[in-house]
């Protein structure tokens, strides 16, 4: 049993721990305070954060992921304007509003890029030209459907099989490049590219053509030349501005519907149709 003055010391040891707001109570308060200032911090910063910033995050997402770029962009903590094929906006360009300090333009035409491109440019909200011809691609994300200020897209001589159908929310999109890659099929959600005036497919394995193709009423060059086509649908007739259509190395192409014929003769209008399908 314990002595008295040994209960008394041991009471006295206790109350320390035991008595709310004490001082070590006080300490733990402090502590939680520091950790939620702390936290306000970081709330802070995340505000402050621009969109130049977060560009800047997904250009090293995509160098962090491809030995090409890490040679192309050898520094990482160079500002992306010194990095070789990346374009930023500046007020004396006249880009869009908005854009000034934003990656506006990539071109990294034949540089070993491989693989599929990274979901994160679809983050490059002011991006409004991608040139990645003549690389190893094999495929897209969807989420290149949210680069909506995109005019000019440029993705021929790759090996993509397919591209997805989010690409037709691009509707600023003016011009589209995807030759010379191995695509048997084309959504028919590019139909809804209105902007679009140029449109290359040539040098795919295409079999057939969306008849969506026929909202494309801007549409002013078609390249369709050397696929596996066995038709095309009447309804390019109603490309009434289209100048050029390119459909040679077709060979089970026959004939075409009366009214692409019609395009093809009325004032000399389409240039570049196989010969074997035009009357005269």
């Amino acid at each position: 049993m314990l002595s008295a003055a040994a209960a008394i010391a041991l009471t006295v040891t206790l109350l320390p721990l035991e008595a709310p707001g004490g001082a070590l109570a006080q300490d733990a308060t402090a502590g939680r305070g520091r950790g939620s200032d702390d936290n306000d911090n970081v709330l802070k910063r995340s505000k402050h954060t621009t969109a130049a910033d977060l560009d800047r995050s997904i250009l090293l997402e995509w160098r962090a992921n491809s030995p090409a770029l890490q040679q192309l962009w050898s520094d990482e903590n160079a500002p992306v304007s010194a990095w070789e094929g990346v374009t930023v906006g500046s007020a004396w360009q006249g880009v869009t509003v908005g854009a000034e300090g934003r990656v506006v333009k990539i071109d990294l035409t034949q540089q070993g890029l491989k693989g599929v491109v990274p979901a994160a440019l679809g983050g490059l909200t002011a991006l409004e030209e991608l040139n990645l011809y003549r690389n190893q691609l094999t495929g897209l994300p969807k989420e290149l459907g949210g680069l909506t200020a995109l005019k000019h897209m440029q993705l021929g001589v790759n090996l993509m099989s397919s591209v997805p159908a989010e690409l037709g929310a691009l509707t600023a999109l003016t011009f589209l490049n995807l030759e010379d890659n191995d695509m048997t099929t084309v959504p028919a959600e590019l139909g809804n590219l209105t902007a679009l005036t140029d449109l290359y497919l040539s040098s795919n394995q295409l079999v057939s053509l969306p008849k969506e193709f026929g909202n494309l009423k801007r549409m002013q060059s078609l390249g369709l030349s050397y696929n596996k086509l066995t038709s095309v649908p009447k309804e390019l007739g109603n490309l009434k501005a289209m100048t050029s259509l390119s459909l040679a190395g077709n060979p089970d192409l026959a004939a075409l519907p009366e009214e692409v014929e019609q395009l093809s003769t009325a004032r000399g209008r389409l240039t570049q149709v196989d010969p074997r399908l035009t009357p005269g």
